[in-house]
């Protein structure tokens, strides 16, 4: 290659040069515009401390308003579920006493002997002599605890303190209805499960009117 040749392939003075270091302070300010961006993206993710507060005031407005709501619906859970759990244990003894063709009872136990109301706890065992009362001879097949400060009312015809099935199922002559309460004992929380001299139960429909009468005004 011949020295005209590779001065014409060399950058004319004074154009070269600028142009790259216009390159390079384009780049730069792009860079420094970037980091700019970047740091107030992050600045608009945080909250101020005023901010912070006032969402947690009407947050702390909003749960105290709920909290009535909230409670009555805890209530009316409870009292379903000690319901439930009466309904399940009376069909638990009275599987029993058909199963195994004996009698077997219900009831809160107290020194060994059924006591009412019924509360704290509920025993089923297979009863060998109908004394109201868990012997030496009997067989104690289940204990359950009821939930704090609850109990369940037995109201039968023959006003025992205990629920006896027979060999059959059947209740004895003993029918009637339990009302079952639980925390806080008030009429609204209250359950009422009917039973037949055949053993069989249902929940019925509460009237205020009548439970009030039997419960009074504060209720279980």
């Amino acid at each position: 290659m011949s020295y005209c040749d590779r001065k014409r392939l060399l950058p004319a003075p004074g154009r070269g040069a600028p142009t790259q270091l216009r390159d390079l302070e384009g780049q730069s300010a792009l860079s420094r515009a970037s980091r700019i961006t970047h740091a107030r993206r992050k600045q608009t993710f945080g909250f101020t401390l005023l901010e912070l507060c006032v969402t947690l005031l009407i947050l702390s407005i909003l749960l105290r308003a709920a909290y009535p709501s909230l409670q009555a619906v805890i209530a009316q859970t409870q009292a379903t579920t000690l319901a439930n759990d009466l309904v399940s244990l009376l069909h638990y003894a009275r599987l029993q006493a058909l199963h195994h063709q004996r009698a077997v009872t219900v009831c809160y136990l107290v020194d060994d002997r059924c006591q009412k109301p019924w509360q704290t706890r509920l025993t089923v065992f297979a009863d060998q002599a109908p004394l109201g009362s868990l012997e030496s001879a009997d067989q104690a097949l289940l204990t359950i605890a009821l939930p704090d400060d609850s109990k369940i009312l037995w109201r039968s015809f023959r006003r025992k303190a205990y629920l006896r099935f027979t060999p059959l199922g059947a209740t004895d002559n003993q029918n009637g209805s339990f009302i079952t309460c639980a925390r806080p004992k008030t009429i609204k929380t209250a359950r009422k499960i009917v039973i037949n001299r055949q053993g069989r139960f249902r929940v019925a429909k509460l009237k205020p009117n009548v439970l009030a009468a039997r419960l009074g005004e504060n209720g279980c």
